[in-house]
């Protein structure tokens, strides 16, 4: 099984990174704390070492998938413009056993 823990951090440095290419320390320190996390982890008997590669494979693709979606750049660094989305709503009634439901139904 993957580490989620690990998927999660990376994950989470990969998109501050992309948000912030100006500041060049983020990504050694930042995955220098997630060695380091992921040593405590393993110190601590929550995951097995080979439970690290695939954690962090997903956190990596999550992460930069999430940037990309969000973050363009305009030919300077740090010159960055959210992505416009465009959201459909479809609102929602039922009936299921004599209970009324409504819901809402979001697409990005």
């Amino acid at each position: 099984m993957p580490s989620g823990h690990i998927a999660t951090y990376v994950a989470t440095v990969t998109v501050i990174a992309k948000k912030y290419p100006e500041y060049e320390w983020i990504k050694p320190v930042g995955y220098s704390l997630g060695v380091a996390l992921a040593f405590n982890m393993v110190n601590g008997k929550v995951y097995w070492v080979s439970n690290y590669p695939l954690g962090i494979f997903i956190g990596y693709v999550i992460g930069k998938n999430a940037a990309n979606r969000r973050i363009i750049q305009n030919g300077k660094v740090g010159d960055l413009v959210p992505h416009k989305t465009k959201n459909k709503k479809s609102y929602l009634m039922n009936r299921f056993e004599n209970t009324n439901l409504m819901g809402i139904a979001i697409t990005f």
